[in-house]
């Protein structure tokens, strides 16, 4: 049950969103959830739970996953630039267009 969770040690409570898809009997679905949060390289406890509805309206909810999982440092991807590197890009950007465009007036 979603009571084994410690709740006193929840560093990142992350809320999912409700898919309204209908599984039939005996029947197994994928659904994907994809969620990211900024946090240090660490380790530590996942839990994952799962709230469903019957078609009677009966609510059940269970543990789906309870097991340690790593926080890696992602790659570094160059086109993720935070302000400071984006708006240098840009200025750099518009000071080669301007230099071209003075150096093409400049042959007319």
């Amino acid at each position: 049950m979603l009571t084994d969770i410690d709740k006193e040690n929840i560093i990142v409570e992350i809320k999912g969103a409700g898919y309204n898809n209908e599984i039939p009997a005996y029947k197994t679905e994928s659904l994907k959830y994809v969620f990211m949060t900024e946090m240090p390289p660490m380790d530590l406890r996942l839990c994952l739970a799962i709230s469903v509805q019957d078609s009677g309206g009966v609510h059940r909810s269970g543990l789906v996953y309870k097991s340690n999982v790593s926080v890696v440092k992602s790659e570094i991807n160059r086109w993720d630039l935070d302000r400071t590197s984006s708006a240098f890009l840009y200025l750099f950007i518009v000071t080669c267009a301007s230099g071209v465009m003075w150096r093409m007036m400049g042959w007319w």
